[in-house]
């Protein structure tokens, strides 16, 4: 639907769609995950591959997360910033761990937070540990792979 109607709106614009991360299966172009409320979608319109205009919508939390390119950030309306937390031990970083890669990629980084006196969270979802650092209730994100287009709405 979100697609359809972008393109009706905006037809001479192309997209770079990705589907839910879990997949799809027959009949149904999108599977939701039911075991976590840790789950949300995200929207970015880019200008030769910069992002421009971000959005992330978690459902769960009724929480709509928007920002434009020099024009601020947003929750549900309500301006937002990044935390200001530079010191490590103060820190509360969101780590995502997938079974795409390695654990010999984070287990370095997972270390050094550790023994920093970080604080460590996994959320499960790339999306939504990107919309908590920019509200600032986590202080840092770490993932060994991600793409551009999975940060580019929360820029």
């Amino acid at each position: 639907m979100i697609r359809t109607r972008l393109a009706e709106a905006f037809p001479t614009d192309g997209f770079l769609a990705r589907r839910a991360e879990e997949g799809s299966s027959a009949g149904s172009s999108i599977r939701l995950t039911a075991q976590t409320i840790f789950c949300g979608a995200s929207i970015a319109y880019t200008i030769a591959g910069e992002p421009v205009i971000g959005l992330i919508h978690l459902p769960c939390v009724s929480r709509l997360y928007s920002a434009a390119r020099a024009g601020g950030a947003w929750c549900n309306g309500m301006p937002m910033h990044a935390s200001r937390v530079g010191d490590p031990a103060q820190a509360t970083i969101a780590v995502g761990i997938s079974r795409r890669t390695s654990p010999d990629l984070s287990l370095p980084v997972v270390e050094m937070a550790l023994r920093t006196g970080s604080a460590l969270r996994c959320m499960g979802s790339c999306v939504v540990a990107l919309a908590m650092v920019a509200q600032g209730s986590v202080d840092a994100y770490y993932e060994a792979h991600v793409q551009p287009w999975d940060a580019w709405p929360a820029f």
